[in-house]
C-alpha cells in the first residue's frame, strides 16, 4: 500500500528512487548523483536531471 505522500508525488509526475531502501538517490526529474546533466535552479542551487 502506498503512503499518501507517494502517492501524491506519483501523481505530480514526480518519482523516488531509493538504491539501498531508505535514503533517496532521486526524485525525478532531479538528482544529487551525477548524470551528467548540471542544473541550476533560479535561486542558484545546484543539482543534476534525472
Amino acid at each position: 500500500m502506498q503512503s499518501r505522500e507517494n502517492k501524491g508525488l506519483e501523481n505530480l509526475k514526480t518519482f523516488i528512487y531509493r538504491s539501498d531502501g531508505e535514503g533517496i538517490n532521486w526524485a525525478y526529474p532531479l538528482s544529487l548523483e551525477n548524470t551528467g546533466f548540471r542544473m541550476t535552479a533560479s535561486s542558484g542551487e545546484q543539482f543534476f536531471a534525472a
